[in-house]
């Protein structure tokens, strides 16, 4: 969680290196890798932007094939030509 300048805390991390995702509603997530923490730093990460997401809808239709079923019905369709 951040305050409103966007500051955050972490408390009783260990000192490591991290990978950071932030995310927010409508906008795609950051992500930064490689971000090492040191016992006793304050640490900024450097050109955060959250770009704005693009909403999509996506809708997908299935359909079968209908069987077909042949019909006898007695007629004939042979004809003889002279």
């Amino acid at each position: 969680m951040t305050n409103g300048s966007g500051f955050f805390i972490f408390a009783a991390v260990p000192p490591a290196t991290y990978r950071v995702t932030i995310t927010a509603n409508g906008f795609t997530p950051w992500v930064g890798t490689d971000i090492s923490l040191h016992l006793g730093q304050d640490q900024v990460l450097q050109n955060v932007t959250l770009r704005i997401g693009s909403q999509t809808t996506s809708v997908q239709v299935v359909s079968s094939q209908a069987a077909v079923i042949p019909l006898d019905t007695g007629a004939s369709s042979n004809h003889d030509q002279q």
